[in-house]
């Protein structure tokens, strides 16, 4: 860490009132606990995407044996298309969503050091 990131952190820990290794080490164990929550999240998105396919699926599915008029069997063939473009739009943008945010996760395990830095420096930059 060069001396001008030091002078930030020092000058961030004076406004917070404690130390600047504290602070320091703070910020490295936030990383992981970050990190934990945001795999959590993008899990959960993931597979709120895979249970809605498995919903659409079954919804639509054909029992044995019913043959349906011409007519439903259109009905049935729209509403299951229109659901199908629903859920290819809504999980593209969730999967793009998440592969923004997948490298700063996994920076977060690999490199806390760096996901603490980049945040103070953010933090100081913004003000």
């Amino acid at each position: 860490m060069n001396e001008q990131n030091l002078q930030l952190i020092s000058l961030l820990a004076q406004k917070l009132g404690t130390t600047s290794e504290y602070l320091w080490f703070v910020l490295i164990k936030q990383a992981t606990i970050s990190g934990t929550i945001d795999l959590i999240i993008m899990s959960f998105w993931l597979s709120c995407i895979w249970i809605v396919y498995k919903f659409i699926n079954n919804k639509f599915k054909e029992k044995n044996g019913y043959e349906p008029s011409s007519y439903q069997y259109n009905i049935n063939h729209s509403e299951r298309l229109t659901s199908l473009v629903i859920w290819s739009i809504a999980s593209t943008v969730i999967i793009l969503i998440i592969g923004m945010c997948l490298s700063d996760t996994i920076s977060t395990f690999i490199n806390p050091e760096y996901w603490a830095l980049n945040k103070i420096l953010t933090a100081v930059k913004t003000k």
